[in-house]
């Protein structure tokens, strides 16, 4: 059976209309976790991010992070000399907030290196936010780290 070019065109449009719809459906129940909840209290706090980015460039040896599959854990080792007085991780997972993590860093305080647990990690990015002070000034730094399966 022979279809007219008639029939073919409306067969394209109702089915391209249909894809439309589909894909709107689709984007719009999907949940959205590119924008943080606290926008605006982390806008407010930007100067002083930017200030501990400056103080980390000065730096003549950047602190290292390393993940460890087999251990679950995070290896930081900090500049020779330099102790942490304070300190704070992140590991931001880019593509989904709900798997973002803050593990304790208790054990690098006043010590230059130390494995920080944080379970297992979903294969995929991950970046580690690592903030500290070592008494006078704070530093910030940002790792792209990428578990592999």
């Amino acid at each position: 059976m022979k279809i007219n070019w008639g029939y073919t065109m409306v067969i394209a449009m109702a089915g391209f209309i249909t894809m439309i719809i589909t894909l709107g459906v689709i984007m719009s129940s999907t949940e959205d976790t590119v924008e943080e909840s606290d926008y605006y209290e982390k806008g407010l706090k930007y100067e002083e991010r930017i200030e501990m980015e400056r103080h980390t460039h000065t730096l003549t040896e950047l602190p290292e992070i390393s993940f460890s599959p087999s251990k679950e854990a995070l290896e930081i080792r900090m500049p020779k000399g330099m102790k942490a007085a304070s300190a704070g991780l992140w590991l931001y997972r880019p593509d989904e907030a709900k798997l973002d993590k803050r593990p304790t860093m208790d054990a690098i305080i006043g010590s230059e290196s130390a494995m920080i647990k944080t379970g297992r990690l979903q294969h995929g990015l991950w970046i580690a936010k690592l903030s500290w002070n070592d008494g006078t000034k704070g530093y910030y730094m940002e790792k792209r780290l990428t578990v592999k399966e």
